[in-house]
């Protein structure tokens, strides 16, 4: 069963084949610690791919595999246990030959499946993904179904912001938890006028109702005055970076309005 974009699900099918021969070790590793899990049928080992975007390649008990991309890393969302050690050239070369991207990390660990990250596209077995689609939608949770809403339009929005993530003074990064912008300082703001570009920040946040960002892998410094955390709704909006772009106009207009009235320009 495909979840998501049909040309990535394709891809994500064909990631599977290219390491299959990680297949009998996982299995021989889940068996290992069966004794040590509450129930081996609703666990997996999953090889977590840092790439270009995060790729989870999972690994069952009874041999069978699932595929998916997500947009945060299992092992930042919860830790695992029993970690698994692999060879990270064996999947460098899969991930490179089917995508065409390079890997930075993988690490393997047993997890409850589905781990508790947001799927933007998954392949598995067919009988096991509709259980799982039906006990999301009875809990009221999104993390296979996510993917049920990303298009080909959506998913290359997600690569975007992940390969290029400064656009136009805002610095942009993605989770599960949304869209998270860090805003740069223009070159014509000195360093000593920063903090009050930061007060600008606040009024036009708590004015528009955005929340800081509590993202950890923004960066501090830098000249960054101020981070802030949009849905992930806008991602399906031509440019999920406009209301990031417009709340950052409105602060360095403000800012240089109130120079401008004070005299300071």
């Amino acid at each position: 069963m495909r979840l998501g974009p049909e040309a990535v699900c394709e891809k994500l099918e064909n990631l599977m084949n290219k390491l299959e021969t990680i297949r009998d070790t996982s299995v021989e590793f889940l068996l290992r610690h069966k004794d040590r899990v509450d129930d081996l049928h609703k666990v997996a080992l999953v090889h977590s791919i840092r790439s270009d975007v995060q790729i989870v390649v999972s690994v069952f008990s009874e041999g069978n595999m699932a595929a998916g991309i997500t947009l945060s890393d299992p092992f930042s969302r919860s830790p695992s246990p029993y970690r698994m050690n692999v060879d990270s050239r064996i999947f460098s070369s899969a991930v490179g030959e089917t995508f065409g991207w390079g890997i930075s990390e993988v690490k393997s660990g047993i997890f409850e499946f589905p781990p508790k990250v947001k799927f933007l596209a998954v392949v598995g077995d067919e009988i096991w993904m509709r259980k799982e689609l039906f006990q999301e939608k009875i809990k009221g949770t999104e993390t296979l179904s996510f993917s049920e809403n990303i298009d080909e339009d959506v998913f290359t929005k997600v690569l975007e912001i992940k390969k290029k993530p400064c656009i136009r003074g805002i610095k942009a990064f993605i989770d599960d938890e949304g869209i998270h912008v860090a805003f740069l300082a223009p070159e014509d703001i000195s360093d000593s006028r920063l903090s009050l570009l930061s007060e600008m920040a606040k009024i036009v946040k708590e004015n528009l109702g955005i929340k800081t960002s509590v993202f950890s892998k923004i960066p501090r410094g830098k000249r960054i005055f101020a981070t802030a955390t949009f849905p992930l709704e806008n991602l399906w909006m031509e440019n999920p970076l406009k209301s990031a772009e417009e709340m950052r106009r409105r602060i360095l207009s403000g800012y240089r309005a109130f120079l401008k009235g004070a005299g300071l320009d």
